[in-house]
């Protein structure tokens, strides 16, 4: 029997008397109805993260071993990384089995393996290698079934196609309310928050054993882009794409990753990555996993664009795609460029780009070609459009905007809804995603676009970038020559339905300004701040009829006549 040792208690609960008694009432294993152990092996599967592994986690071990059918227990676990919350920090797998290895000492049936990727994978895994007459057991804590709990939902089909006799059974966890996010979180409060990790950890434990689980998990603490980035290297060799010779993060240091991959003899590739992904992650949250799906329509966009679209931009080739580890391999557009945002807030505003910009969205809004569903359906398209608009017209909380900001936000998603069409939709159309080499451009990054959508979102989104740079880099002049030309091309290409769209890309440009103001990213200097936010509510404010011209209210924009003198705030 365990003996309780100096273990202190998590949220004031005394786990010591809890583990004691639990050790007594252990409940029976639930198996599919018809399968019971017979003469051949029986193996307990237990897959799952561990990061860090727990006193619950160990406890559901003990359980399994003390079930007299059992013959072995496999602990298995994900390669998938979990990342501390609020952080760009994670764990890797090699935290989860150090741990494991120090819990287990001294006790015999227990093997430990590190998934190649996802646990529950690899212990499917074992349908293969079973022989006839083994029972193959996977264990849940009983708070994931309480929690509907799907990952073995496949395993009635599993054993019937392979004839190997497979059953769920629970671990009795329910009582013990750990979770490894809340140890994550104590590692990252240092030693304020060593009393609730030790506290968590299995009672059998030293107190010098507990600072050894402790000091694992500090030294092993990662930022997220170095795990990803030594997966991107493995993947890399392990697919023969080539020899590297240089492999850097492409943008800021964050959980959403992509990676610059420099091979031998000069090609460059862009690798995108969403295998720790878990699939809950947000639309648009730079401090979540990259949602895998994203990949996905990328992929799928980016196939659509080079069957359909004019040669003048260039485009991504899909040079890989992976779906087991979620991995989105990419050439280079224009080599030895760089991003026209680069060139915008240096103040350059070259016409050539510009039209040249201008003209490839009006081709993408004036396309006949039928444009296949990006995220599974029609109506998934038409969800995720939505949602797309909600987050650039969602209404500012605080008191510092007025009335009439909300109030034209509100019209303004309104009046998209209404207005959405079957139409190559990027949804992130801006000067970051635009690549300049000379007089070409190359545009990148399709993880958000649709099949249905307003156009106007994108190109007053666009023309909204264009107003914010020319105001923070008083470039007025050089900046209005350029707006003119992209207005001019554009509505030279899409025609008479200029007129019932123009209303909307002012707008639509007035919520653009408001949402880089919203991010503070870069953040401008107070002076441009007012008179910013003046020129959103002008814009946002403008409706067109027929003394008012779309033109010229965003040359005004631009050239900064909406100061605060002018537009209150």
């Amino acid at each position: 029997m365990i003996q309780p040792s100096k273990a202190v208690s998590i949220c004031n609960f005394p786990f010591s008397l809890l583990f004691y008694c639990l050790q007594k009432l252990y409940p029976k294993p639930m198996l599919d109805q018809g399968h019971s152990p017979t003469k051949g092996r029986c193996i307990a599967l237990y897959p799952g993260a561990f990061r860090p592994p727990h006193a619950a986690h160990f406890f559901a071990v003990r359980y399994l071993l003390t079930q007299p059918h059992i013959d072995e227990v496999v602990v298995i676990i994900s390669n998938r990384c979990r990342p501390i919350a609020g952080t760009t920090l994670a764990l890797d797998a090699t935290i989860a089995q150090q741990i494991w290895s120090l819990y287990l000492r001294g006790i015999k049936k227990v093997r430990v393996e590190v998934a190649p990727l996802t646990a529950v994978g690899h212990a499917f895994e074992y349908f293969e290698c079973a022989a006839v007459g083994d029972t193959l057991l996977f264990c849940l804590g009983e708070t994931d079934i309480d929690q509907g709990d799907d990952r073995f939902r496949n395993l009635t089909n599993l054993s019937k196609q392979s004839g190997i006799k497979a059953g769920l059974i629970q671990a009795p966890t329910r009582s013990l309310p750990i979770r490894s996010t809340s140890l994550r979180a104590a590692l990252i409060r240092g030693d304020e928050g060593r009393k609730d990790f030790f506290s968590a950890l299995p009672i059998h434990l030293t107190d010098e054993q507990r600072d050894e689980v402790w000091g694992i998990c500090q030294k092993g603490i990662r930022e997220m882009s170095d795990v990803s980035k030594d997966k991107v290297h493995a993947f890399i060799v392990g697919t023969g794409l080539g020899e590297i010779e240089d492999l850097q993060s492409a943008g800021q240091r964050k959980l959403d990753q992509v990676f610059r991959v420099r091979l031998k003899g000069g090609r460059c590739l862009f690798i995108k990555c969403a295998g720790d992904a878990l699939g809950t992650e947000e639309l648009w949250n730079g401090q979540s996993l990259k949602p895998r799906q994203r990949l996905s329509v990328e992929r799928k966009a980016i196939k659509w664009l080079r069957a359909h679209m004019p040669s003048d931009a260039e485009l991504p080739e899909v040079v890989a795609f992976d779906k087991k580890t979620w991995t989105l391999v990419l050439s280079e557009v224009c080599p030895n460029g760089n991003s026209l945002q680069n060139d915008l807030q240096k103040g350059s505003f070259n016409p050539t780009i510009a039209s040249k910009v201008s003209e490839y969205l009006a081709e993408c809004h004036v396309t006949l070609n039928q444009i296949p569903p990006l995220w599974g359906s029609a109506e998934a398209d038409r969800q995720h459009w939505k949602k797309m608009l909600t987050l650039k017209t969602t209404e500012p909380t605080s008191v510092e905007f007025s009335q009439d900001l909300r109030s034209n936000l509100v019209t303004l998603r309104l009046a998209s809804e209404k207005a959405a069409e079957a139409r190559f939709m990027n949804l992130n159309f801006q000067p970051k995603n635009i690549f300049v080499a000379e007089d070409k451009i190359g545009v990148i990054d399709f993880e958000l676009s649709s099949s249905i959508g307003d156009p106007a979102y994108d190109f007053g989104s666009l023309l909204g970038h264009y107003i914010y740079w020319g105001l923070v880099t008083s470039s007025k002049n050089s900046s209005q020559d350029a707006l003119q030309i992209m207005l001019k091309k554009y509505e030279e290409r899409v025609g008479e339905i200029w007129k019932t769209r123009q209303d909307r890309v002012v707008r639509f440009a007035g919520a653009t300004l408001f949402s880089i103001l919203l991010e503070k990213s870069p953040t401008p200097q107070q002076s441009f701040r007012k008179l910013l936010m003046c020129t959103s509510n002008a814009l946002l404010a403008w409706k067109s009829i027929p003394s008012n011209n779309a033109n010229q209210v965003l040359l005004k924009a631009i050239g900064g006549h909406f100061d605060s003198s002018a537009i209150p705030f």
